[in-house]
């Protein structure tokens, strides 16, 4: 028969050997998981170098451009006076062209009308008026 103390480590055994098993297989896993990611981040990095060599301002505008979201300026009084003053002068510069094209338009529609209502006589002239009051008197 056998005894408890040897079923027991027999069983420790089997459990030791399961661990160890998962364990390796993880590491793997987490290996290549990891080696996966670090091929990915260097192709960004290679992305980003190239990029930068081309478009060097671009890239100095887009680090100041998050340097300064990072730094907290998104939701600052400076940040507001810059988009006011960015959209008053998006609207000048898109409001004055169409305002003048508009009242240009409305020129020529006044005067249009105003040569062709020269055709009719919608009053009376100033002699048929003097010759009115004549009559009258």
């Amino acid at each position: 028969m056998r005894s408890r103390g040897h079923v027991a480590s027999s069983d420790t055994g089997r459990l030791a050997n399961g661990a160890n098993s998962a364990v390796g297989s993880g590491m793997r896993a987490l290996t290549r998981r990891t080696s996966d990611a670090r091929r990915r981040v260097d192709e960004w990095a290679d992305v980003i170098r190239r990029q930068a060599k081309e478009h060097p301002g671009r890239s100095v505008a887009l680090a100041l451009g998050a340097g300064y979201v990072l730094g907290g300026g998104l939701f600052s009084a400076l940040t507001a006076r810059l988009v006011g003053a960015g959209a008053r002068f998006a609207l000048r510069v898109a409001l004055v062209p169409m305002l003048t094209q508009s009242l240009a338009a409305l020129g020529r529609d006044t005067r249009s009308s105003s040569d062709n209502s020269d055709d009719a006589p919608h009053s009376r002239t100033k002699e048929s008026s003097h010759d009115h009051k004549e009559k009258e008197s």
